[in-house]
Order: structure tokens, then C-alpha cells, then sequence
């Protein structure tokens, strides 16, 4: 009996796998054709754009108007390029790498304004060896959970930001945890989900990308999340791919 209700969840659990494994290529299939065929207006208007900042004269609200237009067309070319990223199945470089390194790389990346008033813990486990990945994949999915993790906390008292490792047999164990306003229990099955945000400024498709990233490593990304309390990001990673 215990057998039989074992392998029917194990069916289950297959079955949700292979239809999430199908919408993310229906949907990385349709974001990397519309990608390419807005990039290339895009690219033009950028190029205009800084030709006609150079040959108008130096009018103050005129230049104010094309440097308004030029970082409105950037957030565009940076939203396409989420999506030619999420379009792509990711290509690694693999090489051993200090994980912790890769961390530290990560906040550096990030604006200093966004950390303000932020108390940052790092408990870094020393017996975790070097790792076989993509450190410039992996930095690109530390910079987006951190960046999550400040804008989540922009409005709390108490700002604590906690990332800790942990050498666990073959893997290595990281996990960013948060004091923040959480993610509600109705959201949190479907943050991995491609173009799901709940901010309007957000493309919705730095969780899926930072997903396909981890899992091209064989690796493992899970969120924890309690409403006003705060959010813990945990991933697992094979020390030897």
C-alpha cells in the first residue's frame, strides 16, 4: 500500500515536472523570436538617438528630452535581453571556481545605494572546496537574488541580509536569506514561472533565468517565504559537474 501511494506520487510528481518543462520551452521558444524582432528597431533608435545628441545644439530641455528617450529605450533593450537570455538555453564555461569569490563578485556588481542600510552577514562555510561551474553564470543569478532581496526589504525596519554555505558530502549547499516583506503562500508556487512579477517595473523573468542557470548545473533552487517575516533563497550545487 505504502509502495503503491509512494510510486503515485512519484507519477505525479514526473507528470508536473514534464508539463513545467513544456511551458518553459513554449515560452522560451516565443520570447526568443519576439526578441529578435524588436532588438534590431531598437538598436537603430538608440544609434539615432545619440547622432542627434550630438549634431543639435546644446539647448538644455532638448539634450534633457534625448537623454529621457535614450534610458527609456535601454530599459527596453535590457528587457529584450532578459528575454533572448531566457530564449537561450544557457551555454557554460565550466572551470573550478571559489564559489565564495563568486559571491563576493556579486555584491560588488550591485549599486552601492541599493545595500544601504542593510546588515549583511556572510557565514562561509571554509571546507567547501573549489566548484566545477560557470562563475559568470553564477555570479548573473547572485546579482538578480540580491537584488530581490533589496528591493523586497525597501520598505522594512530592520534590514538583515544572511548568506551562509555549507559543504554538504558532494555538494555545496548556499542560501541568501532575508528579513523582507516575504512573497504570499498564493505566489510562491508560480515565482519561477516565466513573466510572472509582482512588481510592475520587473520583467518577471529573473527567476526563471537564474532556474534554467542552476539546473543547467545540475544544481537545485528553492524559495522559502513567509509574509512579513521574510524570504530564504536555497541552492544546491554538485561540487563536480
Amino acid at each position: 500500500m505504502l509502495s503503491s501511494l509512494g510510486q503515485a506520487r512519484e507519477i505525479r510528481e514526473k507528470g508536473k515536472q514534464l508539463i513545467h518543462a513544456e511551458r518553459m520551452a513554449i515560452a522560451a521558444q516565443i520570447a526568443g523570436k519576439s526578441a529578435h524582432e524588436i532588438k534590431n528597431p531598437l538598436t537603430v533608435i538608440k544609434s539615432g538617438l545619440y547622432y542627434l545628441g550630438r549634431i543639435l545644439p546644446e539647448n538644455e530641455a532638448a539634450q534633457k528630452t534625448i537623454l529621457q528617450m535614450d534610458q527609456a529605450t535601454q530599459r527596453a533593450v535590457d528587457y529584450i535581453d532578459d528575454l533572448l537570455n531566457f530564449s537561450r538555453p544557457p551555454m557554460l564555461i565550466l572551470k573550478m571556481v571559489d564559489i565564495h569569490k563568486v559571491i563576493d563578485g556579486s555584491f560588488g556588481e550591485l549599486p552601492k545605494k541599493m545595500l544601504d542600510g542593510i546588515e549583511i552577514e556572510k557565514d562561509f562555510d571554509t571546507d567547501v572546496p573549489l566548484i566545477l561551474a560557470d562563475s559568470n553564470k553564477l555570479e548573473q543569478v547572485f546579482v538578480n537574488l540580491l537584488k530581490n532581496v533589496a528591493e523586497a526589504m525597501e520598505e522594512v525596519k530592520g534590514k538583515r541580509l544572511k548568506v551562509k554555505s555549507e559543504l554538504d558530502r558532494e555538494f555545496v549547499k548556499i542560501s541568501i536569506s532575508d528579513t523582507g516583506k516575504g512573497i504570499p503562500v498564493e505566489d510562491l508556487h508560480r515565482i519561477f514561472d516565466p513573466f510572472f512579477t509582482t512588481k510592475g517595473k520587473d520583467t518577471g523573468l529573473g527567476l526563471a533565468i537564474c532556474q534554467r542557470i542552476i539546473e543547467a548545473h545540475k544544481g537545485e533552487i528553492e524559495v522559502k517565504s513567509e509574509v512579513s517575516k521574510g524570504t530564504t533563497v536555497k541552492i544546491k550545487l554538485k561540487i563536480m559537474n
